[in-house]
């Protein structure tokens, strides 16, 4: 071995760690602490203007404590070494340094770097530059929470301020509309208003009032004649709680029914074999309009309707035609005004006025309304109609010459039309002069064949005419096909017959 080659075997090696290669780079040397990186404001557009960072001291090794353990050369080996504590972070600042200012970008990486060496990291070469990548992936790996505090910070910021914006408004909500100091001491608790609302109490007691109002209208109208109560499919779907509390608490005998898709009348009770009353009819109904389709025509009956169409489709129905088919006839409707949650709307009775001009036109009248158990106005519910007269309306008169209740006086008139006399005749000419209506005579001659009384009874029915006069005599059969008056003549005529002589057919004669 030559001397330069014992020279070169005896000089100084450095240092390397078991199972490493890698040199250990002394602090002096460390080009971190040296670097002086210029950045332009044309190539990072991200920072404002030139920054560069001056040259820091190196890094001075403080000396060790005695009985402490000596830092390990080259890579740190975790299996040797316990993992020492991870230094805390220092949020970079926007600082000056020799009159420059300091990206925080940069600052960031310096104190990235620094916390790494005080772990036993050491920074790898990149090009001969150091990049953020070969800091952070080290550092990610063996400390994540290097990394990860401030994301995991800024969402719990982020939460927590959702959180407190949401109380807030549900604070503020709450006190201003419905306050503490503002609500009843006999309030009911939550869970009973859950229950409340599970079982539907605050509808049917709601509801209530109707039921309270229509008993109230049977005892004191109804109470005469047998009540019909019909209820159509959309009332049994919806308000099927209204209808059974009615039924099971209604205070006089009654029949009740179903009014079909096609308006026609199931009875769950046969009416057959039931004695001659007088009836009435409660209807719950979607549309007050088909109330004529359902009960037809009634002069004399008494009709309540309660209805769940609009005030408009109301007023529509009475001023229509098709109310005055009934005379006695009251409809109940829910007021649309807005209400709380808690309160129930008042119930709007209607009924009309008839014959308010000559065409026979009628208008809509509000009675009552129904509220917290009572009417607001006392006032008959049932009105008569026709005391003020019929404001001169025309009313078509069939007759037949039948004396001496109406008699031919074979003579015409300047219209050409011929001359009846009589007592009826008479009677309604008093009658239009008391109840101020006009009259127009027509003979009932298309029926002749059949008799004067049958022809003047199918004129009737076929509605060619509204009154009809000639002898008719009240029978039961015509009770049925039309409505009459009370009778004004009593017939006494006596009938006597031959009795037969004829032996009667017996055993004792044979």
């Amino acid at each position: 071995m030559s001397g330069s080659n014992k020279q070169q075997a005896n000089s100084p090696r450095p240092q390397q760690n078991e199972g490493a290669d890698i040199p250990v780079i002394p602090p002096e040397e460390n080009p971190v602490a040296q670097m002086q990186i210029p950045v332009p404001v044309e190539q990072n557009p991200i920072i404002p203007e030139q920054m560069v960072i001056p040259q820091q001291n190196p890094v001075v090794q403080q000396p060790r404590p005695v009985g402490q353990q000596p830092r390990p050369l080259g890579r740190y080996n975790p299996a040797r070494f316990p993992r020492l504590p991870v230094p805390q972070r220092v949020r970079p600042r926007n600082r000056l340094r020799n009159g420059y200012r300091i990206h925080p970008h940069l600052i960031a990486l310096q104190n990235a770097v620094r916390m790494g060496e005080a772990s036993g990291f050491r920074p790898r070469r990149a090009r001969g530059n150091l990049t953020m990548r070969s800091y952070r992936a080290p550092l990610r790996a063996e400390h994540p929470g290097i990394i990860g505090d401030s994301r995991n910070l800024g969402k719990m910021l982020l939460y927590f301020s959702l959180y407190v914006i949401l109380q807030y408004a549900t604070v503020s909500a709450s006190e201003n509309i419905d306050k503490r100091a503002l609500q009843k001491s006999h309030e009911k608790s939550q869970q009973e208003k859950w229950a409340d609302a599970f079982l539907n109490r605050n509808q049917l007691e709601r509801q209530l009032d109707l039921v309270m109002l229509l008993k109230q209208i049977t005892v004191d109208y109804l109470s005469d004649c047998t009540p019909i109560i019909l209820f159509d499919t959309f009332t049994e779907k919806k308000d099927n709680l209204l209808l059974e509390k009615l039924l099971t608490s209604f205070p006089i005998a009654y029949m009740h029914g179903q009014i079909t898709d096609n308006y026609e009348v199931n009875l769950f009770t046969n009416i057959d074999g039931m004695q001659p009353t007088c009836l009435s009819y409660l209807l719950f109904m979607k549309d007050v309009m088909k109330s004529k389709e359902v009960i037809g025509e009634q002069n004399n009956a008494k009709v309540i309707v309660v209805a769940r169409s609009s005030q408009w489709r109301v007023f529509e129905f009475l001023s229509h035609e098709e109310s005055r088919y009934f005379v006695n006839l009251l409809v109940i409707v829910q007021s649309e005004r807005i209400m709380a949650a808690n309160e129930e709307a008042p119930y709007i009775l209607y009924t009309h006025k008839l014959y308010i001009d000559a065409l026979g036109s009628s208008k809509p009248i509000v009675l009552s309304s129904f509220q917290d158990g009572n009417l607001t106005r006392s006032v008959d519910l049932f009105p008569k109609k026709f005391s003020d007269g019929f404001s001169g309306h025309r009313f078509i008169v069939a007759m037949s010459n039948q004396p001496p209740f109406v008699i031919f006086k074979g003579g015409r008139s300047a219209d050409g039309e011929k001359i009846f006399e009589g007592i009826e005749v008479r009677l309604v000419n008093l009658l239009s002069k008391l109840y101020n209506f006009t009259t127009d005579y027509r003979e009932a001659t298309e029926d002749s064949d059949v008799g004067s009384s049958e022809a003047v009874t199918r004129t009737i029915m076929r509605k060619k005419a509204n009154i009809g006069i000639g002898g008719i005599y009240v029978t039961p059969d015509k009770l049925d096909r039309m409505g009459l008056t009370r009778w004004h003549t009593r017939d006494c005529a006596a009938f006597i017959s031959l009795a037969s002589t004829a032996l009667p057919r017996s055993s004792f004669y044979i």
